[in-house]
């Protein structure tokens, strides 16, 4: 029994991750010691858990109900860990939480510096990425999400929904005339932001306005194509176009008069949300109170321009 229940953290992670290597390195052992380990657990039982091919692994039928008792006491086991640890340890381990670069300059930079500051003994580990993470097989408590969020088991908190606007420099603005209209922007050149989730659903060089009920949908004159809001905003500075921006991101240089926002009684779209995606619901106290400072704040974003805080 010891053997077995030993071996049942190895199981799982290779069942999870579909991958001995994968597992083992996860689990910081040599492939050969979980292959080997997993091999004597088949033995033990009298019936395979894997079919194994040359790209992947895959469980059997049986080894598919084998995964799902044994992740159910693993996760009971690891819940029950968390619960004596957090009595004598409080707040101390690590939160690893992934987001897009565009997120953590435009709204999550300073909300984790100061949880950084209020909570010292929890340690954050913020992964940068444009890819969106699997939260299912890959090691993270939660991600930050901008836009639509696809049907899933997943839990999510939203924070609030961002109402980008839009901006042109006064050089711009000098060489050619300030449009008055949406349908304008069809005859001046534009720098498209390329996530779609960001611009509209349907494709980034074609905007589509909303003004008291009234809707405009321009194809814009698309002089270039970025993928950050940062580089967006970089060019429009330059003078290379009007572009969509997130407020809070260009509120300094709108200040500074380096920006002109242009067309202000026109929103894009909907806005888009800003959510906390997290695999379970069931989480480590450090965790929880991450969530909830990230929850807290905001609700103090209506100060910034284009940020309507979520109510859920």
């Amino acid at each position: 029994m010891d053997k077995l229940l030993k071996d049942l953290p190895l199981f799982v992670e290779v069942a999870r991750r579909k991958s001995f290597s994968h597992a083992a390195e996860m689990l910081d052992m040599p492939v050969s010691t979980v292959s080997r380990r997993i091999a004597a657990l088949e033995r033990e039982l009298g019936l395979p858990l894997f079919l194994r091919n040359s790209r992947n692994v895959e469980l059997t039928e049986s080894g598919l109900d084998f995964y799902n008792r044994c992740e159910f006491i693993l996760n009971e086991a690891e819940l029950a860990r968390e619960q004596v640890v957090q009595k004598v340890q409080g707040t101390a381990g690590k939160v690893r939480i992934a987001m897009r670069p565009d997120s953590y300059h435009t709204h999550m930079a300073e909300a984790l510096l100061s949880f950084a500051r209020k909570w010292p003994d929890v340690n954050l580990e913020v992964y940068l990425s444009d890819r969106r993470v699997d939260l299912l097989t890959e090691p993270f408590d939660l991600e930050i999400r901008v836009g639509p969020l696809p049907d899933s088991s997943l839990k999510v908190r939203k924070l609030a929904r961002v109402y980008p606007d839009l901006y042109a420099s006064p050089e711009f603005l000098e060489k050619y005339s300030t449009p008055v209209h949406p349908q304008d922007l069809s005859r001046v050149p534009c720098v498209v932001f390329a996530d779609a989730s960001l611009v509209t659903p349907r494709n980034s060089h074609i905007w589509l306005f909303r003004k008291d009920g009234q809707t405009e949908e321009v194809r814009v004159k698309q002089a270039h194509l970025v993928n950050h809001l940062s580089v967006a905003t970089d060019f429009v500075l330059a003078g290379l176009g009007v572009g969509w921006l997130a407020r809070p991101m260009v509120e300094y240089h709108r200040k500074r008069g380096e920006l002109v926002q242009l067309l202000p009684d026109w929103t894009l779209e909907e806005g888009v949300d800003i959510s906390i995606v997290m695999a379970s619901s069931e989480l480590p106290r450090r965790v929880r109170l991450l969530v909830e400072h990230l929850v807290e704040l905001s609700r103090e974003m209506p100060h910034l321009p284009g940020i309507e805080p979520s109510n859920r």
